[in-house]
């Protein structure tokens, strides 16, 4: 069963928030002046580590969870771009790309020991991810599908292939057409399971989020959200923008109960628009503006 929930009026009016949902503190501005990162930036499920890509996502850097710049951890063009964390909190996977040579990496950098890993080079591997244990990385590659190192029998791991989304490891049989079948032809931008992997929040381009429930069989969709991030099983942040067609008119972030029975507009006193929410199991928040700004809260869910 399919629920539409149009909640878009319920999020861009201010005077209607969530019960549920309060901050701990207004968010803060980590980088000083004249420090700016045009990447977007993502927070470790500690909260000691911020990484962030650089100027038109070039490069990535290692802050501390204050925003302190520790490390330039690599240089490359587009690395900022589809980075995905493990969830120990010490690894980091990556697509690079050489405009000389038209190559792409597949890269895996380990920021406790500062060490960078060639997994694939090639002329268009997909965006990779972490399997559900966090022991593998698995990317699509033309036809094929690369595991490294093979996923366990009991493992699961996702591929973004073009606009496709492929299931590999024990989860495959029993629930890849329930989300295959909903975004055959659509253009799929981001993906991601709750921790538990009982739910998977999908964003294709123009239509917003959708929400799949396995346990049910239920589908809920929060529209015109874009680019999802699990706080825990059943709430996430998303941001949801407005455009005029040419320019973003505002951008805002939100949190939100999967079902969206549960929301509130955490930047709704912010007076530029502000993107690319990330967010770890504590409740700590970390988002961009369009002038190379990263800014960082928290909330509490009652």
């Amino acid at each position: 069963m399919l629920k539409l929930l149009n909640i878009t009026l319920l999020f861009f009016c201010g005077s209607l928030f969530s019960q549920n949902i309060s901050l701990t503190a207004p968010p803060e501005r980590l980088n000083p002046e004249g420090v700016t990162y045009g990447g977007i930036p993502k927070i470790t499920q500690d909260g000691n580590y911020i990484i962030t890509g650089g100027n038109k996502h070039k490069g990535l850097f290692l802050l501390d969870g204050n925003g302190t710049l520790i490390k330039e951890l690599n240089s490359d063009f587009s690395a900022g771009w589809s980075f995905k964390l493990n969830q120990a909190g010490n690894k980091i996977v990556t697509r690079t790309k050489n405009f000389d040579s038209g190559l792409s990496k597949i890269i895996e950098i380990d920021y406790s020991n500062f060490t960078t890993k060639t997994l694939s080079e090639s002329s268009d591997p997909g965006i990779p991810f972490y399997s559900k244990s966090g022991k593998s990385v698995i990317f699509s590659d033309g036809e094929s599908v690369k595991q490294f190192p093979p996923l366990d029998t009991d493992d699961i791991g996702v591929v973004l292939s073009g606009s496709s989304i492929k299931i590999n490891g024990a989860f495959e049989v029993q629930n890849f057409n329930s989300i295959s079948n909903y975004f055959e032809n659509s253009n799929v931008l981001f993906f991601e399971f709750n921790p538990s992997h009982t739910k998977v929040a999908v964003h294709a381009a123009g239509e917003g989020i959708r929400i799949i429930d396995f346990n049910t069989g239920e589908t809920y969709q929060l529209r015109n959200g874009e680019y999802p991030c699990w706080i825990n099983d059943n709430y996430l942040t998303f941001m949801i923008t407005e455009t005029d067609g040419r320019v973003t008119i505002n951008s805002d972030i939100i949190v939100a109960s999967y079902d969206g029975s549960a929301y509130s507009n955490i930047t709704k006193d912010f007076n530029i628009p502000v993107f690319y929410p990330w967010a770890n199991l504590q409740g700590e928040i970390v988002f961009k503006d369009g002038y190379g700004n990263i800014y960082k809260t928290k909330i509490i869910i009652n």
